[in-house]
């Protein structure tokens, strides 16, 4: 079903965490150790929804937080040992016949080495290198990101699935702190197919997608990651872990959002690519949007917005970046949205008309804020336009994000809406078998994915038939953002859409 999207445009949304201190350092200290955190706190949000590990709480958000890490460094590999010769594991059933460092449940043929998922394909030759179900394709604008996949938090569970598109089978599972919890929410995908997530009681952790780029750090031979969702390794094992920051002092952390970096053309990879998130104490005017390093997890910019309100003290709740890798970012109800400039780190802020939760880009320029409205933002005339989209259910609805033409997806109870980006008007409805629909996302070949809200399954929705698979398994899953990669993927700078 290949989309060939009109903009390069990149997306996010978010939400919800716990703990309390100061602003955190401007960078962070480098640590190769494992560490776990093995703290009791007492949660003081204002959701109503349950704690995952054993804290109270008491948010009125929709999301279930847990603590926070109180390891102050950021975790990082350095070695460059990408050998890789992995055959039985006996603890976890995993069979590599052909020693690929792929299990045979992902691998098509465990008896040659050259076929796996994560091996390019190769034309004419009567073979589906890639495993991934196509035989000698050849796409008329290949993808940058070599496998398709999609990343779902595990909210309850403290880690992140790493799920196929195409093939729909879950291919890693991954914890996001070193004590196991975090409760993490966001996912984002730059334009390599790596990851970062950010878990909502603190922290940020970047995974890479292609094993054969992890490094050997653990003093095992060959690369050990894991290979799917009976097959957590323990922290100190996992070597597609790239880093972990963990800001311990702030008690709400939410947004990420990758900048798509500059392509070497030599290696056919993107390089000095940044990172976006923000973080608050609970204290009035705390809010402080950060950009990290995407290769360390070190602060390289501290953004303080005094001005910023903390509603149910949370500071940003979702973002998005431009075509110029400027952040966008908007709070929960009805409050700010809030640019920063990827150049000089000046901002500015608007009033949000209608409460807000999801955020998404289109692709004539303009920023999209989703819950029951949505309110489109036009930052040329600096004017919104709204539209009532549902107005049943509790106060709060799920994401939102663009297809690259001219329909913006939106999650509301047991429905998915297209909506009109020109005009708002409902195009399409597609009703799913359960409620509490929250996430969406766009995958590479058109497909759009919605995670129901602490759901054990996710919705792969062909829109033009209403058709669905599922992916079963998830531990009350919780994600509403760029989870593909699709939108970043779609962020170009040209002229003709420079509006900001």
């Amino acid at each position: 079903m290949n989309i060939k999207p009109k903009l390069f445009i990149s997306l996010l949304f978010l939400t919800c965490c716990a703990c309390e201190g100061e602003r955190p350092a401007e960078s962070s200290s480098i640590d190769t150790s494992a560490d776990a955190d093995t703290d009791a706190d007492t949660d003081t949000d204002t959701d109503g929804d349950t704690d995952t590990d054993g804290d109270a709480d008491s948010d009125t958000d929709g999301d279930a937080d847990s603590d926070t890490d109180t390891d102050a460094d950021t975790d990082t590999d350095s070695d460059t040992d990408t050998d890789s010769d992995t055959d039985v594991d006996t603890d976890t059933g995993c069979v590599d016949a052909d020693n690929d460092n792929w299990c045979e449940d992902f691998d098509c043929d465990d008896t040659n080495p050259d076929v796996n998922p994560g091996q390019e394909e190769i034309l004419d030759n009567g073979i589906d290198d890639d495993c991934d179900g196509l035989t000698d394709e050849e796409d008329e604008e290949p993808d940058p990101i070599k496998t398709s996949f999609i990343w779902i938090a595990n909210s309850a569970q403290g880690t992140v699935s790493k799920v196929n598109t195409r093939t729909l089978v879950e291919f890693g599972r991954y914890w996001v702190r070193p004590d196991n919890k975090g409760s993490p929410s966001r996912t984002s995908v730059n334009l390599n197919g790596d990851v970062v997530v950010a878990s909502r009681s603190g922290g940020i952790t970047m995974f890479r997608s292609d094993r054969t780029k992890c490094l050997d750090t653990n003093g095992t031979p060959g690369i050990q990651t894991s290979t799917g969702p009976n097959n957590i390794l323990d922290w100190d094992q996992e070597e597609c872990r790239v880093w972990h920051a963990p800001f311990p002092n702030y008690t709400s952390m939410r947004p990420v959002a990758w900048t798509s970096g500059n392509l070497n053309e030599e290696t056919g990879q993107w390089e000095n690519a940044k990172v976006w998130t923000s973080g608050n104490t609970e204290i009035s005017g705390s809010m402080e949007i950060l950009l990290l390093n995407g290769d360390t997890g070190a602060v390289e910019q501290t953004i303080p917005i005094p001005e910023a309100p903390l509603p149910l003290k949370y500071g940003g709740y979702g973002a998005v970046v431009d075509t110029r890798n400027n952040l966008w970012m908007v709070q929960i109800e009805k409050n700010l949205l809030i640019k920063v400039s990827f150049i000089d780190f000046s901002y500015k802020t608007w009033n949000v008309p209608e409460r807000a939760y999801g955020i998404a880009f289109d692709s004539n320029g303009r920023v999209w804020t989703c819950n029951h409205h949505v309110s489109r933002f036009d930052p040329l005339t600096e004017t919104w336009e709204t539209a009532l989209i549902d107005d049943q259910g509790n106060i709060y609805k799920g994401g939102c994000m663009t297809d690259g033409e001219d329909i913006l997806w939106q999650s509301s109870g047991d429905t998915l809406y297209a909506i009109d980006v020109n005009t708002l008007a409902i195009l399409d409805t597609i009703v799913l078998p359960e409620g509490d629909q929250w996430g969406v996302a766009i995958d590479f070949d058109g497909y759009v994915w919605s995670i129901p809200r602490y759901g054990e399954r996710a919705y792969r929705v062909d829109p033009t038939d209403h058709s669905y698979e599922t992916v079963e398994g998830f531990v009350e899953a919780y994600t509403y953002s760029d989870m593909t990669g699709f939108s970043l993927d779609m962020v170009v700078i040209t002229s003709e859409l420079d509006r900001f």
